[in-house]
Order: C-alpha cells, then structure tokens, then sequence
C-alpha cells in the first residue's frame, strides 16, 4: 500500500496551552501529534493500524533514545481521502532538548488476509520540550554620561 504522510503538526492542550511558544514545549504539557494520511489504493476502503514513535533527538545521525510509543486504534481509510490522527503524549524531561518522530503503520491485506508492514517517515527535531517557563521583562537600558 502506498501513502502520502504530512509532517505532523503539534499542539498543547489544557493547562500549558497558553504557555507553549512555537515549538516549545513545557514539560508535564499535554500535546496533540496530528498527522495526516493520503492512502494511495485501488481498494475502495483499507484497515490499518497507525503507531508512533517518540525519541530523544541526537546531536549524531538517526536518533536517541525512545521515550514513548503509542498505538492508535485500528482505522479504515479511504482511498485519496486525507485523514488526521492524533496521538496524544505528555512531556517529559528526558536528557536531550530535541523530539524526534517516527510514523508508520500497519495495513490489512486482503489478498492474504495477513497485517503487512506498510509506509512509515521519519522526522528529527519536530518540537523542543523545555525545562522552566521565564516570565519577566527586559526593561529598556537609560544611556549615562561617563
């Protein structure tokens, strides 16, 4: 089965919501991974099985260490029709700053009757967690005579 997958977009929820600043997130914040999914098939409906994957970035190729994978529900899709799904996760600290994201899922064939490994992507740095939340102002410097 072939699939176009979005970049995801995330989101905070609840309490943290108004303290989330782009990509920044603080940790105990509840967020919304939503990814969209185009299924390219000749099938008039297919099932399928979507997880991700949630790592610690890395200062070197690939990633670092798996913090969390969550498993969506089974779901049917339908051909050219794009359909969002949101894993929900909480922030944690970790030891790295960086979040990196692994999609994929699973599809029902039924030529065979068997779940197969089906697309997955990858995406290294999608959002930041942070550690403490500042609230302050810089005030503005007054020039003196020297």
């Amino acid at each position: 089965m072939k699939a176009t997958i979005d970049r995801p977009v995330i989101r905070a929820l609840g309490a943290y919501q108004a303290q989330a600043a782009g990509d920044h997130f603080l940790v105990g914040t509840t967020i919304a991974i939503t990814v969209g999914i185009t299924p390219h098939t000749t099938d008039s409906q297919v099932k399928v099985r979507p997880h991700l994957k949630i790592y610690e970035g890395s200062i070197l190729p690939g990633h670092g260490s798996l913090i969390e994978q969550i498993n969506y529900p089974e779901i049917v899709l339908y051909p050219e029709v794009t359909t969002g799904i949101s894993f929900m996760h909480v922030v944690t600290a970790g030891t790295i700053d960086r979040r990196d994201v692994n999609f994929f899922m699973e599809y029902y064939s039924r030529n065979t009757g068997e779940w197969k490994s089906g697309p997955s992507k990858e995406w290294d740095d999608n959002w930041y967690r942070e550690l403490y939340s500042y609230d302050f102002d810089v005030a503005q410097p007054v020039p003196s005579q020297a």
